[in-house]
């Protein structure tokens, strides 16, 4: 178990307070590069029966599209009905290839079959990354760094291609509509 960090005690408060209390934080490791990175857990918020999970320590990584002074790190936030107890994996395996050097860009950035890795039958199993929609997380600033967050939500091919045609921006519109349950891993499209 790698040493917490004051920046990272000071993160996790700002998460906290955003997704209310109690909270929980479990480490979670790579299996076979000496990658780790913490996920904080919220039960039954921002609903009940929905857990909000967020990284804490993925933000000690540069970001590779980090624009100036490379001071603007990330974090990576999610939720998911409770019965999906491996979601945390989804969101420490997407963690741990931004820390391999996967470009995110500015977010709204689809990454494919990282769901279907952990839910093999699910209709959603690429992650969308695109700005939190479910809470109210600001930017995080400390002496060194400014970090964001990035919501993964789990998508389908056609939601993929719809992404990719119209932008990121277009499919974030799509997901935060009436009658979409993005916390649930085998949702049906929405397009």
């Amino acid at each position: 178990m790698k040493p917490v960090t004051q920046e990272q005690l000071a993160i996790a408060r700002h998460v906290a307070d955003a997704f209310g209390r109690p909270i929980h934080v479990r480490e979670y490791l790579h299996d076979s590069e000496a990658l780790a990175v913490d996920i904080l857990r919220s039960d039954d918020h921002p609903v009940a029966g929905v857990t909000s999970y967020s990284t804490i320590g993925l933000s000690d990584v540069p970001v590779p599209s980090a624009v100036g002074d490379g001071s603007m790190r990330i974090e990576l936030v999610g939720a998911a009905r409770r019965e999906y107890e491996l979601f945390p994996n989804i969101l420490a395996s997407t963690a741990f290839l931004v820390m391999q050097g996967e470009d995110v860009g500015d977010g709204e950035a689809v990454i494919h079959n990282y769901v279907g890795q952990y839910v093999r039958d699910s209709p959603v199993p690429h992650v969308f990354l695109t700005s939190p929609f479910l809470w109210p997380l600001r930017p995080f600033t400390s002496a060194t760094q400014t970090i964001l967050w990035l919501q993964l939500v789990p998508v389908s091919e056609s939601e993929s291609a719809y992404a990719r045609a119209r932008g990121g921006a277009a499919l974030a519109r799509l997901l935060t509509g009436p009658g979409v349950d993005v916390y649930d891993l085998h949702r049906a499209p929405v397009v």
